[in-house]
């Protein structure tokens, strides 16, 4: 009954009532094997590199914290040395193990949503908010199996509680970090297009599609202040909010950015902080 509800609402009612809907499931997509084998790659991928590279970056990143950030990590870490020095995580080991299998069942049924819609599991700008149950599910399989682990290890139940406080430590840093990040990328969009409403003026151009070309992809991959591929202007459906709050009319003046639109008639290019046409 519950799934016919879905599908009626999804398929019936939410395209008669929302003028924007569109639909990103597609079923035939598990029947791709090129696809299903992408996705599979982009998993083990995110998994195993970018989550990690990320946690990297973001302890990299913490000269450029604020001491109160510092010390929120600090007392949250020594909260749950607290909470667990004198817990009995042996009487619990057998919850844990339970607990690991749901989890790691959990984020296998969360990447099924990519093996039947266009999504793909990746980092990259917006397209990450897919995966806040996954990162979550992949955070409990993580610590309950290690401390699964630790408990059939015999380790002592201090030694289990500094490695969670160290965990602690280090995810609090790193959610400051990507947090801060975000801050960077919203302030690196709204300078972007504030220049591009200064070089519209400067070109008399009031109308029309404009490209914007600044490298996003070496931007990406370079800027020390980005971790995990921020949602820098990328999407069309970015760009009228961005306009709107840039004094840009989003109505008469259509943004792009040049990797996904080659045929504009005006490109801008933007380096250095200025922005230059091109075209």
């Amino acid at each position: 009954l519950t799934l016919g509800i879905i599908v009626i609402f999804r398929k019936v009612i939410q395209p008669a009532l929302f003028v924007n809907s569109y639909q990103i499931d597609e079923i035939t997509k598990v029947f791709e094997l090129k696809r299903v084998i992408f996705v599979a790659v982009c998993a083990v991928k995110l998994f195993f590199r970018d989550l990690f590279e990320g946690i990297w970056k973001g302890l990299m990143n913490i000269r450029k914290l604020q001491i109160l950030e510092i010390l929120l990590a600090l007392i949250i870490s020594s909260v749950v040395y607290k909470v667990f020095a004198g817990y009995d995580f042996k009487s619990r080991v057998q919850e844990l193990k339970k607990l690991s299998i749901i989890s790691f069942i959990s984020i296998l049924f969360g990447l099924s949503i990519f093996l039947f819609s266009s999504y793909i599991p990746t980092l990259f700008g917006f397209d990450n908010r897919n995966l806040g149950a996954i990162r979550l599910f992949y955070t409990l399989f993580i610590i309950s199996g290690i401390i699964y682990l630790s408990v059939r290890l015999q380790l002592s139940g201090k030694t289990i509680s500094i490695f969670l406080a160290g965990m602690a430590f280090i995810l609090v840093i790193t959610n400051i970090s990507l947090k801060n990040s975000w801050i960077y990328a919203s302030k690196f969009n709204n300078e972007l297009f504030k220049q591009l409403n200064i070089a519209l003026k400067q070109n008399n151009i009031s109308e029309g599609n404009v490209c914007i070309d600044y490298g996003v992809f070496e931007v990406l991959k370079s800027d020390p202040d980005l971790m995990l591929r921020e949602p820098l202007f990328y999407k069309y459906w970015e760009s009228p909010m961005l306009s709107q709050m840039n004094g840009i009319d989003p109505e008469k003046i259509h943004v792009y950015n040049v990797e996904n639109q080659k045929n504009c008639g005006v490109t801008f290019q933007y380096k250095n902080g200025k922005m230059i046409r091109t075209k």
